[in-house]
């Protein structure tokens, strides 16, 4: 986990991700699985509608409890997203 990485190598790991959607995906429950440029998949965990599209940069970070946010760049709202790889 992260904590014991940072235990062992002293370094913190980012408390922010700026990145570019490669893709973005609907699932049959109606949210979303996101790809990066950078090859992480996201996935959806609330139920908060949000625009986005391949291309759109997008922020992540940290929320409380290990949770993260994402939001567009550009402003508006956020939903709670979980890494799946």
């Amino acid at each position: 986990t992260s904590a014991v990485l940072q235990q062992q190598t002293g370094i913190a790991p980012p408390q922010v991700l700026d990145a570019e959607l490669s893709s973005v995906e609907t699932r049959p429950d109606g949210k979303l699985r996101l790809s990066l440029q950078n090859g992480q998949r996201w996935e959806q965990i609330d139920g908060r509608a949000l625009d986005l599209a391949a291309g759109d940069q997008v922020r992540i970070r940290k929320g409380a409890f290990g949770s993260y946010l994402l939001h567009k760049q550009t402003g508006g709202r956020s939903m709670r997203v979980r890494r799946i790889d």
